[in-house]
């Protein structure tokens, strides 16, 4: 038979095992241990002896003993004492955080005059913060819905509808409103189409997420478009990829370089040599040829034959000891060097030498229907010192001034009269003429 004990709980007797005594005395010792340094712990342990008492009161059997099991079941409805220490714990953190004051005691909590303010202070800071970082988004927002609309119209109407039309009023400006009609003698005709899509496609996703992003930024809102922006992510790169390809199969036309030159010498070159254009093709530019050029290369888009004008450069240098001479030098670009020679050999340019006058053709014509393999001629004139040259001016925008000459850095002011440019050859080479008035 197991021995029983009487003990008092909250003032009440219960008959109790040894064994689950044993049990109970430790759980409660452990629970005086962890609460007993604590404000109000003694409160606190006469509250956990009156729960103790009600559950046993509750269990007893009909003998009135309380037993192992009793006691077990009851440290599983009130907890473990470990439980008791993470609790204090949590209120120590709160007692930090908040600035208050935190007594357990049926949880009541009394908030000290430093608290308050801290806590007022913590709230406006936080308040201006979240204030200012709204703001920020907003703006950044605005900027990239802005750009992006910007781009994405710039790039409708410049490549689409030809505006605006003051890109496009002299022949020598740059305009890259007709970089798709010239785009379309370089690139093969049944790809052209292939290449302009993926091109719209590979600039218009980045601008069009950037304009959802900035919407994102200034609603602030929340959407499931992991799915979409995935899927766009997928179009995009495999866009980019193929265009790649493509772009990358052209340009294997373009590998190899090659030219034919010809150079004739002059004689009896007069002191005043004028250089003029013949058979102009810029006085009968027809209202459907597009102007259009690349680097020093002026153009003429002939979209009705298929035809590209493409001007020449002009250089006048110093002859020094060699004979004066006209040199014409032809080259193109071609899949291989063979190819690419023949197709510098059949460009089709014309000068001519008349008295004092040298007469080139100020624009040099592809095949029509044919690629543009960069076809370029260069025109140059070497002539001896002290040589005075005029210069018409629709010859004139041809010419190249060299920037350096012997290590010297060059600066040219044209001189001219009506409708010709004075230049001389002296030691440094073509330099602007000041001898005349």
């Amino acid at each position: 038979m197991n021995n029983t004990l009487n003990i008092s709980l909250a003032e009440m007797l219960f008959k109790i095992d040894a064994k689950a005594y044993e049990v109970l005395r430790n759980y409660l010792q452990i629970i005086n241990i962890r609460l007993g340094g604590a404000n109000e712990g003694n409160e606190t342990l006469e509250d956990i002896e009156s729960r103790i008492a009600e559950i046993f009161n509750s269990q007893k059997g009909a003998n009135g003993v309380i037993t192992l099991e009793n006691v077990k079941s009851m440290i599983s409805i009130i907890g473990n004492p470990a439980d008791f220490e993470q609790y204090e714990e949590s209120e120590e953190r709160q007692r930090e955080m908040r600035g208050g004051e935190y007594y357990y005691n049926r949880g009541h909590y009394r908030s000290s005059g430093i608290g308050v303010a801290v806590n007022e202070m913590c709230g406006t800071i936080t308040g201006v913060l979240y204030a200012f970082v709204r703001v920020c988004l907003i703006v950044v927002g605005i900027s990239f819905v802005t750009a992006g609309f910007v781009i994405m119209l710039s790039f409708l109407f410049i490549f689409f509808f030809k505006i605006p039309e003051a890109f496009f009023l002299d022949v020598s400006e740059i305009t890259l409103g007709y970089l798709p009609d010239f785009m379309k003698f370089i690139i093969t005709p049944s790809l052209y189409p292939w290449i302009m899509t993926f091109s719209t496609i590979v600039v218009w996703l980045p601008l069009m997420a950037l304009i959802y992003w900035g919407i994102k930024m200034i609603f602030w809102f929340k959407a499931k478009d992991g799915l979409v922006s995935l899927s766009l992510l997928v179009v995009w790169i495999v866009s980019a990829t193929v265009l790649g390809l493509l772009i990358f199969n052209e340009g294997i036309s373009f590998a190899r370089h090659s030219f034919s030159q010809e150079q004739t010498p002059m004689q009896r070159v007069p002191d005043t040599l004028y250089i003029a254009g013949k058979n102009r093709i810029s006085d009968t530019a027809l209202d459907n040829m597009l102007p259009f050029r690349i680097d020093t290369h002026y153009m003429l888009i002939d979209n009705e034959n298929k035809e590209l004008h493409i001007s020449p450069r002009l250089f006048i240098q110093r002859a020094g000891d060699n004979q004066e001479s006209i040199t014409i030098r032809k080259s193109a670009h071609g899949s291989n060097a063979k190819t690419a020679f023949n197709k510098a050999q059949k460009i089709d340019y014309n000068y001519q030498i008349v008295g004092d006058t040298v007469f080139i053709d100020d624009y040099f014509t592809t095949a029509p229907n044919s690629k543009w393999a960069g076809e370029e001629v260069t025109v140059s004139l070497n002539l001896a010192d002290g040589k005075v040259i005029k210069i018409d001016e629709s010859i004139d925008k041809l010419l190249v001034t060299p920037t350096w000459v012997n290590g010297k850095r060059m600066s040219y002011s044209r001189k001219t009269i009506g409708s010709y440019s004075y230049w001389t050859i002296t030691d440094d080479g073509l330099s602007s003429y000041e001898g005349i008035k």
